[in-house]
């Protein structure tokens, strides 16, 4: 393991470990409940109607992925000021596994 000191993060470094940690996972959340749909299980729910069959196997992914997207842009928006207050103090140090 290997440990570098910064004085902060890129935005585009935080924002793809924002997408791989929760769009990635909402996504396949959506297609699972999507699937659930369309077997009959009142998983997908728009405008207060439930989907099901394959309409609900198509809005499964689709809800799973907006919800990703828009939980990852806000999250790293209140991430990135936090860090870009923090490192105007202090410096952060990374541990890097090979």
């Amino acid at each position: 393991m290997q440990s570098i000191q910064s004085r902060g993060l890129s935005a585009l470094s935080l924002l793809k470990l924002l997408i791989i940690g929760l769009f990635i996972p909402l996504l396949i959340l959506g297609l699972a409940y999507g699937i659930a749909a369309f077997f009959g299980a009142s998983t997908v729910k728009f405008n207060e109607v439930y989907m099901y069959g394959w309409k609900g196997l198509a809005l499964g992914p689709i809800i799973g992925g907006v919800l990703g997207a828009v939980f990852s842009v806000l999250l790293w928006l209140v991430m990135y000021c936090a860090l870009w207050i923090y490192t105007r103090f202090c410096t952060i140090e990374l541990t890097i596994k090979n």
